[in-house]
């Protein structure tokens, strides 16, 4: 079993539903020859939607995969992925790199480094033994926690390095996190008896398994009628008072301008507490 090979059983065994990519990637060949269906793309760009949709579709339980050629392939698949880092989307980025001895030259792409600051983890791998722990973590940080895209680069020979002995790789089991409970009542608390209290949620709402970030703010229905109570995109319905669209320049007005203060309250005047929901 060589590197390539190696990953797409690591994708089969993590529940890996179809692989989105672009040629040339050593990996496309080997996770047909699987059953991990490649579905090819005619931009970069695409191909990352694709893998992003996928795991909203999924509410990050399950994770799009891309795979781009190295160079100019995994470059032009940055806006992308730098998107769906802004918008906590879980998938996993699988670039060729170029060989080894060309990393750390002018003008070579190093996008394990290029990434880093638009990925939730990036590394690179040096040998085909490091290819189940670099998966693993990968895996790990993709589904615990905030969400957002990861990405490992393998250079060219570390697709073709034969890994010895058997694969030793089991699934990784997500680790769940919610906010304290004490300290998600005391805010409920604050909410309900404050003159003019004032809450926006994000949009990391939209990606996240039912119940996980949603339950605290449904399981007030009173909140959602508050006046001074916006909910962030896919936190409650669109026809809800409380909803108030996507963040950004690109939120309804709602959000941008806050509704009155409550009789008592000077005109201009800071709605207290402000609570993050």
């Amino acid at each position: 079993m060589n590197g390539a090979q190696a990953i797409a059983e690591i994708l089969r065994r993590e529940g890996t539903g179809f692989l989105s990519c672009y040629p040339r990637n050593p990996l496309i060949e080997a996770c047909a020859e699987i059953g991990i269906r490649p579905i090819l793309c005619r931009q970069e760009r695409v191909g990352v939607g694709l893998a992003d949709g996928y795991s909203r579709i999924h509410r990050g339980r399950r994770n799009g995969v891309f795979a781009a050629q190295a160079g100019p392939g995994i470059e032009n698949a940055f806006p992308g992925i730098a998107q769906a880092y802004s918008e906590n989307v879980p998938m996993l980025i699988l670039p060729a790199g170029q060989s080894l001895e060309r990393q750390y030259r002018h003008p070579t792409f190093d996008a394990a480094e290029v990434y880093a600051p638009v990925t939730k983890w990036s590394a690179r791998a040096h040998a085909a033994a490091e290819l189940p722990e670099l998966m693993r973590r990968a895996f790990q940080a993709m589904r615990t926690g905030k969400g957002g895209p990861v990405l490992v680069e393998i250079p060219a020979e570390v697709w073709e390095e034969e890994l010895e002995g058997e694969l030793d790789y089991e699934p990784v089991v997500p680790q769940r996190a919610a906010p304290d409970p004490a300290q998600s009542a005391a805010a409920s608390s604050t909410i309900e008896v404050a003159r003019a209290a004032y809450g926006f949620t994000t949009g990391t709402l939209q990606v996240q398994p039912p119940g996980a970030v949603v339950e605290p703010v449904h399981a007030h229905p009173q909140l959602l009628e508050h006046r001074h109570v916006q909910v962030g995109e896919g936190g409650a319905a669109v026809d809800r008072p409380a909803a108030a669209g996507a963040a950004g320049e690109t939120k309804v007005p709602a959000a941008r301008e806050p509704a009155a203060a409550p009789a008592g309250h000077h005109q201009g005047q800071v709605p207290r507490p402000v609570v993050a929901l």
